[in-house]
């Protein structure tokens, strides 16, 4: 009976895909049919290269394959992170609920679910080059290193499972509403450092003052090299033979080598040692130890390591399947204790004395525009899409705060404002993921804006004051850190401030473009698409890579002035604050007038955004 369902449940899956597929239409299934070819071609350039790849690293030590299968596992782990943080809660292909009023088996159900989370591009692509890279080992080294291939299905597995665990888990603790957000924001900020901490230990261990220390040895050693060759020359001219000569020379100059070599040892001990230490602790790194052990004939340590992933791969998978029964029978409970509603509040006394933030009043701008601002701010502050969008600055933040650790980068004060319109530029990238989908956010609330008789350039002004508050304190923090780490100018950081003013309005008419043309309906609380289209997706794929040329005008004040400054031909001179302001007054200048037509484009597509938006998941 249960090779009956699990049949059943395949051909329904298969048959869930290609309705889906009809559904988006022939543009989508085109699309979609040249990403999986793309997928299976990559695939097999994975699998060929890791043959090569292997078979050229036939003669190295075993130390250096280590090192390279950490890299190889490092990269897998990555690569796989990043897929985690797009679909951060568990999406079942087949949900179990509409299957408990028949007579099937729910570990069915869930083996079909695991099953087609492994058909990933991440896992087909590292999957086939680790098997290769194995394969080309054997061919180089011998059959014994066909043993590794035991622990690479088991890190598959074992990586695969505990991350189908932790989305059951993050989905319990989603089922109140009131903590999703937080669970939300915590988990993918977690996941996202973890998959930034190889960047921030090598920052940490390459930082400034250890590489100032080694370039002071390498100096005295060539130093102590010449003045020993010097000496050999005039001490022994026309005394030595010229063999003698020969040999004193050879000495030296083997010593120097060995000076060398003795000082990158000590350069890259610490590095090399966190990484040994790395892969005894962390079970992903007992692959790269397997490698090694079994390059010198040793095949126990590879056995061991797949059985202890395995073991590992098994627990989370068991779990998984008991938290998946949890959910789906009910057992797991959404109400939270009621609170006294307001008019018991105000009975006790509790009089309102401030207006409420939706009744506020903004200056310079009528009342459509600040009824939009502030209920799209106030929106943004309880969804957890806005505090994602906040977390790559904090990334960031941390790797290359990593490199601060030694000091200062030394940067020459006329280039010091480059670094900061790059920094802000790279702020704005990140506020483009609260407006580039904004209208997708709202949800069924775009029915509000529908049925509004407000100017369509109102509510889009209105969005794009909503994110004003978010960018601009992302934008301060950033310069005002750098200003202070660099000690720049007053005058380059007002045009640092110029600079931001220009780059966010521009991405606002990129964004608004966009959220016209392509919105995408997100579930509430799960930061995922509901139902994916692959041409939307791409237009905003466009959308951000295009970013950068926008921001090119505000890019070139500082540019303008570094060069200038290292030519000689002005200094001191407050260039980039004159640019600056010339650039964002045009860029406001053209705001206006983009706006209102843009205005013209939501009240030609209002109707059919709104169908998109409050669109059922499917």
């Amino acid at each position: 009976m249960i090779v009956e369902h699990l049949k059943t449940f395949v051909w329904l899956r298969w048959r869930l895909v290609v309705n889906q597929t009809r559904r988006g239409g022939s543009l989508n299934a085109a699309i979609a049919s040249v990403l999986v070819a793309g997928v299976l071609v990559t695939t097999a350039v994975a699998f060929v290269g890791g043959v090569a790849t292997g078979a050229a690293l036939g003669g190295v030590s075993p130390a250096v394959l280590t090192y390279v299968w950490d890299g190889v596992v490092v990269a897998f782990l990555f690569a796989w992170s990043i897929g985690l943080v797009a679909e951060l809660q568990r999406a079942d292909s087949l949900s179990p609920d509409k299957f408990l009023h028949l007579p099937v088996s729910p570990a069915g159900v869930f083996l079909i679910n695991y099953v087609s989370s492994l058909f990933d591009a991440v896992v087909m692509v590292f999957s086939a080059g680790m098997v290769g890279l194995t394969l080309g080992l054997a061919l180089s080294r011998g059959p014994t290193l066909l043993a590794l291939l035991l622990p690479v299905a088991a890190l598959i597995f074992m990586v695969t499972a505990v991350t189908y665990q932790f989305q059951g888990w993050l989905a319990t603790l989603m089922v109140n509403k009131r903590r999703r957000r937080t669970v939300v924001v915590v988990a993918v900020l977690a996941i996202a450092l973890l998959g930034q901490l190889p960047v921030i230990v090598t920052n940490f261990f390459s930082r400034p003052g250890r590489a100032g220390g080694v370039a002071r040895q390498h100096a005295d050693l060539l130093a102590r090299f010449n003045e020993r060759t010097n000496e050999l020359v005039k001490t022994s001219a026309g005394k030595l033979p010229p063999d003698e000569f020969s040999r004193r020379l050879d000495e030296i100059q083997q010593e120097y080598q060995d000076g060398l070599a003795a000082v990158e040892w000590e350069g890259k001990k610490p590095l090399e040692e966190a990484a040994a230490w790395g892969n005894v602790v962390f079970p992903p790194g007992w692959v790269p130890l397997a490698v090694g052990a079994a390059a010198e004939g040793h095949v126990a340590p590879a056995l061991l390591g797949s059985l202890g992933l395995t073991a590992m791969g098994a627990v989370g998978l068991w779990r998984a399947y008991r938290t998946n029964l949890r959910i789906y029978t009910g057992q797991l409970s959404n109400r939270q204790p009621g609170r006294a509603p307001a008019a018991e509040a105000k009975a006790k006394g509790a009089a309102e004395v401030r207006p409420r933030l939706l009744e506020w009043k903004l200056p310079w701008v009528d009342e459509p525009v600040a009824a939009v601002a502030l209920a799209g701010f106030r929106a943004m502050l309880r969804a957890p899409e806005a505090k994602m969008a906040l977390m790559s600055p904090v990334i960031f933040g941390a790797i290359f705060g990593s490199m601060f650790v030694g000091g200062a980068p030394n940067v020459p004060p006329h280039w010091a404002p480059m670094l900061m319109v790059l920094a802000v530029a790279t702020v704005q990238l990140s506020v483009y993921q609260l407006i580039g989908n904004q209208f997708g956010y709202d949800r069924g609330g775009f029915r509000a804006y529908v049925l509004s008789p407000a100017p369509r350039r109102s509510i889009l002004l209105g969005k794009n004051l909503a994110a004003v508050p978010f960018a601009a304190g992302l934008g301060a923090v950033v310069i005002v850190a750098l200003a202070v780490i660099l000690w720049v100018r007053v005058d380059r950081v007002l045009a640092a401030v110029e600079q931001w003013a220009a780059m966010f309005l521009a991405c606002c008419m990129v964004a608004n473009v966009v959220s016209i043309y392509a919105p995408i309906p997100i579930v509430s609380g799960a930061f995922k698409a509901a139902s994916v289209r692959l041409v939307p997706v791409l237009l905003h794929m466009v959308a951000f890579f295009a970013l950068p040329a926008v921001f090119a005008p505000a890019i070139v004040p500082p540019i303008v002035e570094g060069i200038l400054e290292e030519t000689g031909l002005l200094h001191g001179w407050p260039v980039s604050l004159v640019l600056s302001t010339v650039v964002l007054t045009a860029v406001v200048f053209v705001y206006r007038r983009v706006i209102a037509w843009e205005g013209g484009l939501l009240a030609d597509q209002e109707k059919k955004i709104l169908e998109i938006v409050t669109s059922k998941e499917e």
